[in-house]
């Protein structure tokens, strides 16, 4: 007579064993979710035009753009930006010319804006150069109150300058701006992941607010007060600047949503763009686990908004949760020796998750611009979590230094 557990009672375990682990983190970005949908339609999203300040001396804001061989872009986004209605003296427009070997610093001086030539072979990304210009051109901030970061390629409305104005006027620190997603409308991974972007800003994002709870910021339509930078300035080590800006913020404090300042952001038009843009998204969080390890555990225990805000920033890609959630339910329901009540309690709890992501995504079409355009494009979502997985190999295979969504 044997002692201890069968052959069968042990794989039964092990197989419970390592489906459990991943029920917790994605049944709770599933609850959350929830969370957030159901305050989103409890509120009425404000789209109001900001209003001036009162102040007599308006803010004084200084636009930092990062950019690697971006001429063609410039010459768009820096005449653009003129058409700011804002004073022309209270701001002023600094290009970081990182290791570029096109136009990027005739094109800038041109258009009458500061170009600051970053040496180097090649370029190391937003984030190293964004370094660079604090640790050798830090001085020029201090006649500036607030410090904008900008892609080489965004454009802004007129009045966004004024709603930022509004904003620190009443007393915040960071701030991340709307950005509007710009999808190329006959490729249907462009439309993918701007309505995936879009969607996270109308429903996350404005539940955050709504809560006082803070948001991550997303590369672009960052904002800063300088009197909080000066002497402190974020050490920037890896190739999501966004994400370590994020776990700097939370680290000073808050991150307020404005969504009345509005960016405009360019997605991939090519599937090889989105692929290479995904891939060093991923290569990215992965330096932020092996840097910030201890500083996530720390933040983690400050409370629910900046928990909340951690699992939207390190919990992605969000098609990745969603599979997730649809792998585990299946392995519940058709492979996992039957334990009664638990396997029971899985099956609903999974299946009520999976309930939630349908219609997340179908309701947020109600309150999308182009429902018809996204509609079409959600249809072929499978594909996009072929892309997603795709960018996963190239994160692991390529060694390139700085994967550009744009060649």
């Amino acid at each position: 007579m044997s002692i201890g557990m069968t052959e069968p009672g042990m794989a039964s375990l092990l197989v419970w064993g390592l489906v459990l682990p991943w029920v917790v983190p994605l049944g709770v970005d599933s609850v959350l979710r929830a969370f957030f949908l159901l305050t989103r339609c409890c509120i009425r999203a404000s789209r109001d035009r900001p209003v001036g300040s009162s102040e007599s001396r308006p803010l004084r804001f200084a636009v930092v753009i990062p950019a690697h061989d971006e001429a063609d872009a410039l010459a768009v986004t820096l005449p653009a930006l003129e058409r700011l209605a804002y004073p022309r003296e209270a701001w002023q427009v600094f290009v970081i010319a990182d290791a570029c070997t096109d136009e990027t610093a005739a094109i800038t001086r041109q258009a009458g804006a500061v170009c600051l030539e970053k040496p180097g072979p090649a370029p190391q990304g937003k984030g190293r150069a964004l370094q660079w210009f604090w640790a050798c051109h830090g001085d020029r901030l201090q006649s500036f109150d607030v410090l904008v970061v900008l892609d080489a390629d965004s454009r802004v409305e007129p009045s966004f300058l004024t709603a930022l104005a509004d904003a620190f006027h009443r007393g915040v620190e960071r701030v991340q701006t709307w950005v509007q997603p710009v999808p190329e409308s006959a490729r249907w991974a462009s439309v993918l992941a701007a309505y995936s972007e879009w969607l996270s800003q109308e429903v996350d994002d404005r539940a955050c607010r709504y809560w006082g709870w803070p948001v991550r910021f997303r590369g672009t339509g960052m904002a800063f007060r300088v009197d909080t930078l000066r002497g402190r300035y974020p050490v920037l080590r890896t190739k999501v600047e966004d994400v370590e800006l994020t776990l700097w913020g939370l680290r000073q404090g808050s991150i307020e949503f404005v969504p009345t300042a509005v960016v405009y952001d360019p997605k991939p038009a090519t599937a090889r763009g989105f692929t290479r843009q995904r891939a060093r998204w991923l290569q990215g969080q992965w330096e932020v686990f092996r840097h910030y390890g201890r500083d996530i555990g720390r933040l983690l225990v400050r409370g629910m908004g900046t928990w909340a805000c951690i699992l939207a920033l390190l919990g992605r890609p969000k098609v990745g949760a969603l599979m997730g959630r649809l792998c585990l339910f299946l392995v519940v329901v058709f492979f996992l020796p039957t334990v009664g009540w638990l396997q029971k309690a899985l099956t609903i709890f999974l299946g009520g998750a999976l309930v939630v992501d349908v219609v997340y995504y179908g309701l947020g079409l109600l309150w999308a611009d182009r429902p018809s355009l996204y509609a079409r494009a959600l249809i072929r979502a499978p594909l996009y979590v072929l892309l997603w997985l795709w960018s996963g190999l190239v994160a692991v295979g390529s060694r390139h230094p700085w994967l550009r969504a744009r060649d």
